[in-house]
């Protein structure tokens, strides 16, 4: 993994400043601590910058990289995990090749195939090439947005990055909040592509490309086929077929110059990986994770060490405390850019920080939930059918904010609206009692609601809710929340992280078996369970989902509640521009006294409101 920017001023003559396009690049050191890099043209209206982390062709693959001719360039982020099988099809067709990396064949692909080369490509990737022959810049995102890449343009130049904070450098750039985006993300617990909370700044959204050429952009979806579900297999014949798409997804994300771990919980999922890596690797894999002091009931740090031994792995642990988390919040917020109502986030970082220096690389077990239907809104979804059961419980208010969700969302017949109520993590009746005037004008224009309608109505597959369910999940929560968490916390550290349950081959398999192998009674992820069961016990592969969870319960009740009190308080807070502080405060005190559980939104404002000093204050940046 690396870190990429650049600029290109398309329709004026102003030449790039070639200390901005240096500051840029150096933002993002922390994403590529082993090398760093920069091109201009001649004219000086394009420049590309690039911090290396090296895994692959340590000696020569370096970037920006070009062709023989130097009239192609490249910035990459990210692995393309079939870059020998494209290079031996290049090479045929007599493309010359000057180093061993998965970079150039990025080069040549597009060469030869232009902005098809896209279709193909399996592994996770942004980068920018330019065309000097054609003044065109060409960018483009994995097809699940595994890998960021965010944008600015005004009409007269285009920038793009790894990282927002790598834009906000511009001096034509000034931060300013997104209320239509701060809409979303308060509905949803997160940004959905391609907004972000700054104005002006965008996230090209996963599988998607984008192009700058003679003053015109122009954006597609190249990753938008929809599956099609296919009902005449038996769960025998699926298990055997992912089971196999396992294992060779595993083989080709182990491809790497340096040492390569796990990240690994005492789960199904991660355990899997563990199994078919030490199949693999001729040494013992070094597997690491992490656990929360008070969450005892649910630390994974005893089952994580017994799968470890079963499998004769290196195993590294540290119990993370609640000075630990909040010690790291502020660099938590710097790193993640973008604030999300996920509280587990911070594992990420601790695991990586666990990781660093002994392995660049971590594989984990990301994206097989979605995929497989491993989330309670799932399990509901499947059995929606029942809902006269649980409409009578839909007037209650009980002190589970998920379980209130699912009561709440049940009932309802119309698909689109349902989920749009599963997904929403606080209701309009909540957003009229604290937003302010402003803020209740963007929710009158109902972009949150029309956002998931779309979703459901338009862009899913034609399937059952489940199904549907499902497809969205993978293109929305898990990009938007789950991955780029996953990326920003583990690049802060240095750290290379890997989903092989995201390798493109295994999801164009899960995302053809149908919802009613994937919940089967009670049993979630059943298909998938099915599969893994060839290399784990029953009790490992049947056992209760645990993840990375954490106390915030409690602690948002005490001191990470105190915290938000004080932040909303100050006269430039964000809540005083944006919310009813009378009403956020009563949150945190009926939150403090158990009357609600409300540790979801509260651990989102108070991300964003201190992502609102570190980014749109500019406090001590």
């Amino acid at each position: 993994m690396c870190g990429i920017c650049g600029i290109y001023n398309y329709s004026f003559d102003e030449k790039i400043d070639p200390a901005l396009l240096l500051n840029m690049t150096s933002m993002l050191a922390h994403r590529g601590p082993d090398g760093e890099g920069v091109y201009h043209n001649n004219a000086k209206e394009l420049g590309l910058g690039h911090r290396r982390l090296a895994i692959i062709d340590l000696e020569s693959g370096n970037q920006p990289m070009s062709n023989e001719k130097s009239d192609i360039w490249v910035t990459f982020n990210g692995e393309i995990y079939n870059y020998m099988d494209i290079k031996n099809n290049l090479l045929e067709k007599g493309h010359v090749f000057k180093t061993n990396s998965d970079t150039e064949i990025l080069i040549h692909s597009y060469e030869e195939y232009g902005e098809n080369m896209l279709f193909h490509l399996n592994g996770i990737f942004a980068f920018a090439i330019w065309d000097e022959k054609a003044k065109r810049l060409f960018a483009a995102r994995d097809h699940f947005g595994v890998k960021p890449f965010y944008y600015y343009e005004d009409g007269k130049r285009f920038v793009f990055a790894s990282e927002l904070k790598a834009i906000l450098l511009c001096p034509f750039v000034s931060p300013k909040v997104d209320t239509n985006a701060l809409d979303l993300c308060l509905t949803f617990r997160h940004t959905p592509s391609p907004h972000t909370l700054i104005a002006g700044i965008k996230k090209l959204a996963p599988g998607s490309w984008i192009s700058v050429e003679k003053g015109k952009i122009v954006k597609r979806p190249y990753f938008s086929k929809k599956p099609e579900i296919v009902r005449g297999k038996n769960a025998h014949e699926w298990a055997e077929e992912l089971w196999e798409s396992y294992r060779l997804a595993v083989r080709r994300q182990i491809v790497s110059d340096v040492p390569i771990g796990l990240s690994l919980s005492g789960g199904v999922d991660s355990g899997t990986l563990l199994s078919l890596m030490s199949k693999e690797v001729t040494s013992s894999v070094n597997a690491f994770t992490v656990g929360f002091e008070h969450g005892e009931q649910v630390n994974e740090i005893e089952p994580a060490r017994n799968l470890a031994q079963m499998f004769s792995a290196k195993f590294q642990s540290k119990l993370i405390t609640q000075k630990d988390y909040v010690d790291l919040f502020r660099n938590y917020i710097w790193h993640l850019e973008e604030p999300i109502g996920n509280e587990s986030a911070l594992a990420y970082y601790f695991v990586a920080e666990l990781a660093k220096g002994h392995v660049k690389v971590l594989l984990n077990g990301q994206g097989a939930d979605e995929s497989f239907a491993g989330y309670p809104r799932h399990l509901g979804e499947r059995y929606h059918y029942l809902s006269q059961i649980f409409r009578p419980f839909s007037f209650f208010n009980f002190r589970n904010e998920a379980l209130n969700r699912t009561l709440y969302s049940l009932p309802v017949r119309d698909c689109a609206e349902r989920f749009f109520r599963i997904y929403s993590i606080i209701t309009e009746e909540m957003k009229n009692s604290f937003y302010n005037f402003e803020m209740k004008n963007v929710k009158r224009n109902g972009n949150a609601r029309e956002y998931i309608y779309d979703w459901a109505n338009n862009k899913s597959v034609n399937g059952n809710g489940l199904e549907k369910m499902l497809y969205i999940d993978a293109r929305t929560s898990l990009p938007d929340n789950l991955l780029l968490c996953e990326d920003k916390m583990s690049m802060a550290c240095g750290i290379e992280a890997r989903v092989p349950f995201l390798d493109i081959n295994v999801m164009a398999i899960a995302e053809s078996i149908p919802g009613s192998l994937k919940i089967r009674g009670l049993v979630q992820k059943y298909i998938h369970k099915r599969a893994c069961e060839k290399s784990l016990p029953a009790s490992i592969v049947y056992k209760k989902k645990i993840g990375f969870s954490n106390p915030m319960d409690l602690w948002m009740g005490s001191r990470l509640g105190d915290t938000l009190a004080e932040f909303i308080k100050k006269k430039d807070s964000l809540t005083r521009q944006y919310f009813n502080i009378n009403v956020i405060s009563s949150y945190i005190e009926i939150h403090k006294n158990k009357k609600a559980d409300l540790k979801r939104l509260l651990f989102l404002l108070l991300s964003l409101e201190k992502w609102h000093r570190l980014f749109i204050l500019r406090e001590n940046s």
